[in-house]
């Protein structure tokens, strides 16, 4: 139940927060909003996540998959892993350095294939 609050909240901050998105348009889901497939980053994306990460004081992400915005090219939806097993899941925006997260949600597919 915190889980899909906390998913709810995030999903709220994210439609709040985006200057891209149309006043009158309607709410997106996390698969709209983050369109599979999860991908590996390009080493721009990498450097800039990973950069994101490390200022947010983010640790464990051995291993991350990405989710680009529909909305806005500098806002991913990533999926980490320690080990390969365990992923948490954080809202990425690379342009102001920020993160939502991160949280683990059973109901999002994991990065793995």
């Amino acid at each position: 139940m915190k889980q899909k609050i906390l998913l709810i909240f995030l999903i709220l901050t994210i439609t709040s927060c985006s200057t891209s998105l149309k006043e009158n348009s309607k709410e997106l889901t996390l698969e709209e909003r983050y369109p599979l497939p999860w991908s590996e980053p390009t080493s721009e994306q990498f450097i800039a996540i990973g950069q994101t990460l490390i200022a947010n004081e983010i640790v464990g992400c051995g291993e991350y998959y990405i989710r680009p915005s529909s909305q806005d090219e500098n806002e991913f939806l990533v999926g980490c892993t320690p080990d390969g097993k365990i992923w948490k899941y954080s809202i990425v925006w690379t342009s102001i350095s920020k993160i939502e997260g991160p949280f683990y949600d059973s109901s999002i597919n994991s990065p793995q294939y």
